[in-house]
């Protein structure tokens, strides 16, 4: 009887370990300027799933900067864009009390230019966040960005932003 007590907690004990470590902290973020881009030759795109919008990006990419190596593994990278959304969430009238099933209000395109410091740790050099324009396209919402009067579609929106900061960044002077 005690060793099937001693038994369950040990594999008790066990799990919770196990489920802790799982559980990865967030990083830590430090915040730079786009002025770090200068130097840089490989960058990761990061859409998550979405190889699709993944393709587009690097494709818009690759027409302005064909030079620019872009790498297919996190860790190769000296910059990475992370392309995702923001989403609003409000809570389903019909399950207050469940936050699982709120309901998606908003779902804004946003992306991310970070490099990576180590495994806990993160610079941020910029961001840009577009806002739907009504018909389709999206602006950018970042007042250093000149043609920010003009709708793109999504992955072209961010990948010239990207470009511009870039080139910014690496220009002679």
């Amino acid at each position: 009887m005690i060793s099937k007590l001693f038994l369950a907690m040990l594999i008790v004990c066990g799990v919770i370990k196990a489920s802790a470590l799982a559980q990865a902290p967030a990083p830590i973020i430090e915040y730079g300027d786009e002025s770090e881009l200068k130097g840089v030759n490989k960058i990761f795109v990061n859409t998550g799933p979405d190889v699709d919008l993944r393709k587009a990006i690097i494709q818009e990419i690759h027409k302005q900067l064909p030079d620019l190596q872009i790498v297919s593994r996190f860790e190769d990278a000296e910059i990475h864009i992370r392309f995702y959304y923001d989403e609003r969430r409000a809570p389903n009238p019909n399950y207050p009390e469940r936050p699982d099933l709120d309901i998606v209000v908003s779902r804004d395109p946003a992306a991310v230019v970070e490099r990576p410091i180590n495994n806990d740790r993160v610079r941020i050099i910029a961001r840009l966040k577009l806002i739907p324009t009504g018909w389709g396209g999206f602006i950018p919402n970042k007042q250093s960005f000149k043609d920010a009067n003009k709708p793109y579609p999504t992955e072209r929106g961010y990948a010239r932003f990207f470009v511009k900061i870039y080139k910014e960044a690496n220009a002679k002077h």
